[in-house]
């Protein structure tokens, strides 16, 4: 019953799109401004199609095609080398995590999560094993901070003077961050209200981790992370941009479900021909280009998460300041 009245209402719905929109484009006296503010009150966009709004065509997704990345050096070398030297240094630590949720400790980081998984785990949390950041800043929030607050207890409980400062700023927290034992500072805020003079504490070996809105937009998280906060970062500071998937364009799968990321596009505008700044470890890009070799290097974790999630991969894109 529930099924033949959801069919019924979609189908009414069908219909009046159709009239709607057949007046709109047949009479140009239909004016569409009161049902844009009327869906947009119960947090809807009522838009017509027009090649000036920022979301993809069906016939231009065709286009999406693997970028040869062109005036980026990827340091292929260094990243291969990075790997070996850092990212797998505290490997056998990393896969003590457990591998699916804990009932008895929701802040407890584990490996099949869906969104920090393998590679992009196992940058982070080495990362912060070796280089001992001072200070780190994330913008968002997750599974990654989770792992953070681990490894720097970890820090701490071999060098009790190698202390960390661990800030988020996230306006839509999914965890109770607050209770976390290394978090020292949480602003439940858009970024656009902290000041960019905040981001003056981040010094040579501290960490900018970003993981916001992945989408460009006037006003917007990711205009003020890469045209207003990355330029004016001190030198030698590590930025982690999240779900990149460079060289490849993103998955039609966020399309679908009508994610209209850009996010990537802009990292790859900002690096191209910029001597300013270095890739570290581009996690899809090795993966894509060094198939056999990357995956050898993360197993089991890697076999774990493709057996539950076939279409993940790493796709966390580490940059650094010069």
């Amino acid at each position: 019953m529930r099924i033949q009245i959801k069919k019924f209402i979609v189908l009414i719905l069908k219909f009046s799109a159709r009239v709607l929109a057949s007046c709109i484009r047949r009479w140009r006296w239909v004016d569409v401004e009161p049902f844009y503010e009327i869906f947009k009150k119960y947090d809807f966009y009522f838009l017509p199609k027009h090649y000036f709004l920022p979301i993809p065509d069906d016939d231009d997704m065709k286009f999406a095609c693997e970028s040869e990345l062109v005036g980026i050096n990827m340091r292929d070398d260094f990243q291969m080398e990075f790997t070996h030297a850092v990212v797998l240094k505290y490997k056998s630590e990393f896969d003590t995590f457990p591998e699916y949720e804990s009932n008895n400790n929701r802040l407890q980081y584990f490996m099949i999560n869906g969104t920090f998984m393998t590679g992009d785990g196992h940058a982070y949390y080495s990362l912060i094993r070796d280089i001992k950041p001072a200070t780190i800043i994330e913008i968002g929030s997750g599974q990654s901070t989770l792992l953070a607050n681990h490894a720097i207890d970890k820090n701490f409980e071999e060098c009790t003077k190698d202390t960390c400062q661990l800030k988020v700023i996230d306006p839509y927290c999914a965890y109770k961050l607050e209770k976390l034992k290394r978090l020292t500072e949480l602003k439940n805020c858009k970024l656009q209200e902290v000041g960019l003079n905040y981001f003056h504490q981040l010094k040579s070996g501290d960490i900018l981790f970003i993981d916001s809105s992945h989408t460009l937009k006037s006003g917007g998280d990711v205009w003020m992370e890469y045209c207003e906060i990355i330029p004016r970062l001190n030198s030698g500071v590590y930025v982690h941009i999240h779900d990149i998937s460079l060289p490849m364009p993103y998955s039609t799968s966020y399309y679908h479900s009508h994610w209209y990321w850009n996010e990537q596009y802009v990292l790859q505008t900002l690096l191209t021909n910029n001597d300013k700044l270095e890739v570290v470890w581009a996690g899809n890009y090795l993966f894509h280009k060094y198939p056999k070799e990357m995956t050898t290097a993360f197993s089991p974790g890697y076999d774990m998460m493709r057996k539950i999630y076939p279409q993940a991969g790493p796709c966390s894109f580490w940059i650094r300041v010069k």
